[in-house]
């Protein structure tokens, strides 16, 4: 055990990835040997980590995308119906103005 490193250091290389997403895997890498004394092994499921956190990213930013695009798709849809009700409304009240005109 004083060789390897403990459970406590291992989070904390896993917590320093995590806020270092922008960073490449390979460099990431290279900080995680540096700053730890993670064997190859570790520093390997680590670097995989990244990677499936990365691709995770990615997904999720494609989903915000998409339900971005199905909200605002909504909300023009919305938009029209209170337009065409509000047109109609003036549309219903322009006869009832001019009877009392006369």
């Amino acid at each position: 055990m004083a060789n390897g490193p403990n459970i406590y250091q291992m989070l904390l290389v896993s917590d320093n990835l995590k806020f270092n997403a922008s960073r490449s895997v390979e460099s990431v890498a290279v900080v995680v040997k540096q700053k730890s004394s993670v064997g190859a092994t570790s520093t390997r499921s680590l670097v995989e980590r990244v990677r499936s956190l990365e691709r995770e990213k990615a997904a999720l930013i494609a989903e915000n995308g998409s339900q971005r695009r199905r909200y605002e798709r909504c909300l023009g849809d919305v938009t029209g119906h209170v337009v065409r009700v509000l047109l109609a409304q003036k549309v219903s009240k322009s006869p009832r103005r001019r009877r009392r005109r006369r």
